[in-house]
């Protein structure tokens, strides 16, 4: 019943216009047909620029074979308004009727808002419900393909390799492992794009990288990339990896991997967004429709009734200090030796701290489980 009524409000949502940097996307007419994914998304307003990563958006897309389980990885671009791209974006081709288009999306801004009526009901897109947008993520017909992905899974037709060892001999870490996570829970994406020496936002592929001068590669936060990007590198874990169909004969990393990898393998307690998940509160309150249509676009079980095991933040919060503190002890040799992907942390280590004791305050952690934060005396 509570997944008949997501649905019907996905199909009738128009995500709000209101968003903090004045910044707004446009959607593509028809984001999941093959030219869809090659039309450029569009980044709108006064002072906008896409080049900015204060501005950035990120568009992440998976193709999933409903008939094979085989899927690819597609970044579609996103280029400022009056701009157009120096390459193409790289084609793309698939049959529509025997494969299912997910879309994800991130932002660098604290608001993530669509425009394109068409293309958001095309796309079924989602960025909260109206009114209150999640904030910093939001996704285009994410639904429908988890079920057809966990379908094919329980058909055997999707199968993961088990979880490796990571440096400390415990298993590698998932996306939904409290030593990964911060307040939302696997939010961002892992699309990368290129600027050029003229300020030119591309693809990132082989063919852009040797034909343009690249001054800077865009990329988004969250827990994704961190898990993908840095911290697998770092503690000696495998990345999955698909097929990049926008840059032949390369592999990228892919958000439902990841999120298919914590579902199989992920040890309870498994990390679910709390209810005072500042993207899915509204007005600083639970609001648990907007809390289960962002677990519905990562797949996460929707939370059943307010403060439930599978929502309360106190539960989180205590998993959060017990299982990430040890953790970060444990693995602090290999995270310190790696350089922070922010400015202002000495490595990995300093960045991921910060980023632990923001979430303990912002989740008012101590003062729901009167445990000091347990991150701050970690060096």
């Amino acid at each position: 019943m509570w997944l008949l009524l997501l649905q019907t409000f996905l199909l009738c949502s128009v995500p709000s216009l209101a968003q903090t940097d004045g910044c707004i996307l446009m959607v593509p007419d028809n984001p999941l047909t093959p030219q869809g994914l090659m039309t450029p998304w569009v980044l709108m307003g006064a002072n906008c620029n896409q080049a900015n990563i204060v501005n950035s958006r990120f568009v992440h897309a998976v193709v999933l074979n409903n008939v094979t389980g085989a899927m690819f990885v597609y970044d579609p671009l996103v280029i400022s308004q009056g701009m157009v791209p120096p390459a193409a974006p790289t084609p793309v081709n698939f049959a529509v009727t025997t494969n299912v288009v997910g879309i994800w999306l991130g932002s660098n801004s604290n608001a993530l808002t669509l425009t394109n009526n068409v293309g958001i009901a095309n796309g079924h897109c989602v960025t909260g419900p109206q009114g209150s947008p999640f904030g910093q993520f939001g996704w285009c017909n994410a639904d429908t393909f988890w079920r057809t992905a966990t379908n094919l899974v329980q058909n055997g037709l999707i199968v993961l390799p088990p979880l490796g060892t990571a440096a400390d001999g415990k298993p590698c870490p998932t996306l939904r492992d409290f030593f990964i996570i911060d307040m939302d829970p696997d939010d961002g994406v892992q699309s990368l794009y290129l600027v050029t020496a003229q300020n030119q936002v591309v693809q990132r592929t082989t063919a852009n990288m040797k034909n343009f001068q690249i001054t800077t590669t865009l990329a988004n936060d969250g827990d994704n990339r961190l898990i993908t990007e840095l911290v697998n590198p770092a503690i000696g874990c495998l990345t999955l990896q698909l097929p990049n169909a926008a840059d032949p004969g390369t592999f990228a990393p892919a958000l439902p991997m990841n999120v298919l990898q914590a579902m199989m393998y992920q040890q309870a307690p498994v990390s679910l967004n709390p209810n005072n998940d500042p993207m899915t509160t509204t007005n600083a309150l639970p609001d648990m429709l907007k809390l289960n249509l962002y677990r519905l676009g990562v797949n996460q079980p929707p939370a059943t009734v307010l403060g439930a095991a599978d929502n309360d933040p106190v539960i989180f919060c205590k998993n959060y200090g017990t299982i990430a503190v040890p953790r970060f002890i444990s693995l602090g040799p290999n995270l310190k030796s790696r350089p922070s992907p922010a400015p202002g942390f000495a490595s990995l280590f300093a960045f991921m701290k910060n980023r632990a004791m923001t979430t303990w305050a912002n989740l008012n952690c101590q003062a729901l489980t009167t445990i000091p934060d347990p991150f701050a005396a970690l060096n």
